[in-house]
């Protein structure tokens, strides 16, 4: 009468009269003696099968363990490496951004005393326009008080501008310094 083996490792199925192989062509798994009869196992279905081959496969867990350890070891160094790859990139981009933008920006503060001191003088050459034009209309002293009041707010205003400036001026020279 033939009987019904299965190996431990891959679960492959023998039917043999005299089992004479001890270990599994496949994979070196041992076979297992199931007990059942050719004409049971044929009599079962695919379920029941299923079920007699994983109750006789021994599962390997530190395989498995180890398996499961190595793939997320690799995915997580894949991941380790496109991230570094993605921090590269967005890294070179602000840096190739920031020098293309930064141009206009270089030497800010003086461009922001000069700016400063532009607008004062456009601010007293007003005041003196309108000045000259309240002389012909509004008589000799309101066109003197705005020439005098319209030149000092242009350049009390400007002051604001112009310390901002300086002050940017001498923090970028103590950076250097520092550097």
């Amino acid at each position: 009468m033939k009987k019904v083996y299965i190996c431990k490792k891959c679960g492959k199925v023998v039917i043999s009269d005299n089992m004479t192989e001890k270990f599994c062509t496949a994979d070196g798994g041992q076979y297992v003696d199931t007990g059942i009869s050719e004409d049971a196992w044929n009599a079962m279905d695919e379920n029941g099968r299923n079920t007699i081959i994983n109750a006789n496969k021994e599962v390997d867990h530190k395989e498995q363990i180890n398996k499961a350890v190595d793939s997320a070891s690799a995915a997580a160094k894949t991941a380790g490496e496109n991230i570094s790859a993605a921090a590269k990139t967005a890294s070179a981009g602000i840096k190739e951004t920031y020098e293309k933008s930064s141009v206009l920006y270089n030497n800010i503060g003086s461009k922001i005393c000069t700016l400063a001191r532009v607008v004062a003088w456009i601010g007293i050459i007003l005041s003196v326009i309108v000045g000259l034009v309240t002389f012909a209309t509004a008589g000799f002293f309101s066109g003197l008080m705005v020439i005098i009041i319209g030149a000092l707010t242009s350049w009390i205003s400007s002051m604001a501008l112009y310390g901002f400036g300086h002050l940017i001026l001498r923090t970028d020279e103590i950076a250097d310094k520092i550097r």
